[in-house]
């Protein structure tokens, strides 16, 4: 019987054998490449793409160079300032900023925004404070995340600038009216305590990320520069150890470690470090065929790996999670996946409190990942370390990667327990792969990008707006399908808005109820007067078709155990609940590179906290409109604590 056992088994053992031997010689020949192989390689990519971009840019029509050319520019700004009047003049060009001063959509019902508006606008004036607490309070609409739809996020495609502006004075007004409650009259803090219960709680997630990680970093600092960082954070893989760095420090700590160089700055000084992640000098890097071995079979890049020691022994050292938050009062938790279910699968200051962080990283990256004996450990009363989960011997405890870990049910899931210990109904999720971004569902995709279908008709009869009363808007980007208006001579333009004739009652109906606005309307029931319409919806559902059903084909696959952990790691994503609201930041393909992946050079750090930082800027105006009010209730509850 064993010898029938044994004889099984050799089949089986030849093919892993011929599999490891083909995969030493091609990792072998790699390492043996000459260098200025791969520099010949680059060249002569650089001068295909660039000659492709000449063709395309010849075949072009001429207005759409001149979108194109604006788009570019875009990706070349260094500061969300310069981001935003550049993405003013793509909203011209595309005659998204008309669509903004148009109020009207079927995405979100304006008659309640411009009745609440009106009311709040009317109050706040004759300051009838009462009426003002009615709506705030938690059977007003106010304290209402999505109220009418404002929260959609197909609000927030059209303009790179935001969403209607009516949208955006409703919520000045909230926040007006909170700020008056606040100083000028004696509102108790359990009405804003209240109110904040009400409204819910928002968590950054960081997922995942083994090889672009570092992502991380710029979505934090994005939000941290727009004040729009949320209190509570949550990390799994990579990510636990890029929360882990906002936990522990403080704001103002963080932003000065994430600004300029000052990051790549310590890491260079410390050279001990650089010689134990394998980079000797700062010139010296590994093999081509190392790092690709390294890369696959470990599924961390050299410069994630050095990211991830430096966090540990200058960030998280011997601290615990409850030590953490009586320093920072930041929530940070940490997603593990372990095979005991006796452990938790959430670790933050409450259910885990004396767990060492350094221990918890490890635990969340995986068995065998960074270290062979990868186990969880706390401190007892005594300040001693200890393991945190007791366990027989002959039991061995491992934590899977998220990849290899069989997805929870709704109850079980590490999200689902975080809404539950802090009330947390609206989730910003950074997905560090860039090669899904065509593929991310929950992400905001701007449809201007395929404006190239949109056309906006020319109206005969434009009366003049007053200047001073509206800022500038632009007359359609061509009057003719044959002839295009530069960017200058958009500019040069005069300020007009089209009004079509049978539109009067409709207009002198919007002034009589918000004459406060002070916005013209334009008064098309649709800002969309296309005239390819038709073939643009048409590609963008096909486009979610053929999205939603490969997500779901991997899925399937996934769940009947034919995915490997290499596909796994790719595509598969940890699923937060249905009843939050959700927005993933997404790094664009354009920010994939693989040779920075490969060669993990020094240099990735800063490159991608600001590719980071430039993906966040497009679902800012979202981020606000959703957690304007709450951050305001939040800032509000801190300073009266702190008297």
């Amino acid at each position: 019987m064993n010898e029938a056992k044994q004889e099984s088994k050799v089949p089986a053992v030849i093919p892993s054998l011929l599999k490891n031997w083909i995969l030493h010689i091609v990792y072998a020949t790699l390492d043996h490449i000459p260098p200025f192989v791969w520099e010949i390689l680059h060249v002569i990519t650089d001068i295909y793409f660039f000659w492709i971009q000449k063709l395309i840019t010849y075949i072009r029509p001429h207005s759409r160079v001149i979108y194109y050319n604006a788009i570019k520019k875009l990706d070349e700004c260094d500061t969300y300032q310069m981001w935003c009047q550049q993405a003013s003049v793509v909203d011209e060009i595309t005659g998204a900023n008309l669509w903004r001063r148009n109020f009207f959509s079927r995405r979100y019902d304006f008659n309640s925004v411009i009745e609440q508006y009106t009311i709040l606008e009317n109050t706040l004036r004759e300051e009838k404070y009462d009426v003002v607490k009615e709506k705030f309070s938690t059977t007003g609409p106010c304290m209402l995340r999505n109220f009418a739809g404002i929260g959609d996020k197909k609000l927030f495609t059209k303009s790179l600038m935001g969403t209607k502006l009516l949208i955006e004075q409703y919520l000045t007004r909230i926040l007006e009216g909170l700020d008056i409650l606040n100083n000028e009259t004696l509102t108790p803090t359990s009405f804003f305590q209240r109110c904040k219960l009400s409204l819910g709680t928002t968590a950054l997630i960081l997922q995942g990320g083994s090889l672009f990680g570092l992502f991380h970093l710029g979505v934090i600092k994005g939000l941290l520069l727009q004040d729009l960082m949320p209190n509570i954070i949550s990390g799994s893989s990579m990510g636990a150890c890029v929360a882990s760095l906002f936990g522990c420090l403080s704001n103002d700590q963080l932003k000065q470690l994430l600004m300029d160089d000052n990051l790549i700055n310590i890491i260079k000084n410390d050279v001990d470090l650089l010689k134990s992640c394998g980079y000797g000098n700062l010139e010296q890097h590994l093999n081509l065929g190392t790092l690709i071995q390294n890369l696959i079979h470990h599924g961390y890049s050299q410069d994630v790996y050095l990211f991830i020691r430096f966090v540990m022994k200058y960030i998280v050292k011997e601290k615990t999670f409850e030590e953490v938050y009586q320093i920072t009062g930041k929530v940070f938790n940490i997603v593990i996946h372990p095979t005991d279910k006796s452990c938790p699968n959430l670790l933050n200051y409450v259910t885990t409190p004396n767990v060492l962080i350094k221990s918890a990283i490890e635990c969340s990256l995986g068995s065998g990942v960074i270290s062979q004996d990868t186990s969880l450990l706390c401190k007892n009363l005594e300040n001693e370390i200890e393991p945190f989960l007791n366990i027989n011997k002959d039991k061995q405890v491992k934590f899977l990667t998220p990849e290899n870990a069989t997805n929870p049910s709704i109850t079980e899931s590490p999200y689902t327990r975080l809404t539950e210990l802090f009330n947390v109904n609206n989730f910003i999720v950074s997905l560090a792969r860039p090669y899904l971004a065509p593929l991310v569902v929950n992400d905001l995709k701007h449809e201007i990008k395929t404006s190239k279908y949109y056309y906006y008709k020319h109206y005969p009869n434009m009366p003049p707006i007053n200047a001073n009363t509206v800022g500038r808007t632009h007359r359609p980007l061509s009057q003719s399908p044959t002839k295009a208006l530069t960017v200058e001579e958009i500019e040069t333009e005069p300020m007009m808005s089209p009004v079509p004739p049978s539109s009067a009652a409709a207009n002198d109906s919007a002034e009589y109820i918000i004459p406060e606005l002070g916005i013209p309307q334009l008064n098309f029931t649709e800002m969309e007067p296309l005239a390819f319409k038709f073939k643009y919806h048409l590609e963008r559902k096909l486009k979610n078709i053929a999205t939603m059903e490969f997500r779901h084909r991997m899925e399937v696959l996934d769940n009947l155990g034919l995915l490997c952990s290499m596909i796994k790691r790719l595509i598969i994503d940890e699923k937060t609940p249905r009843s939050a609201t959700e927005i993933a930041v997404v790094p664009r393909m354009k920010s994939l590179s693989l040779t920075r992946i490969i060669e993990g050079q020094l240099d990735n750090i800063p490159y991608w906290i600001k590719s980071g930082e430039r993906s966040t800027w497009p679902a800012l105006a979202l981020i606000k409109t959703r957690c304007a009010v709450e951050f305001k209730l939040d800032d509000i509850i801190r300073i009266r604590r702190s008297r």
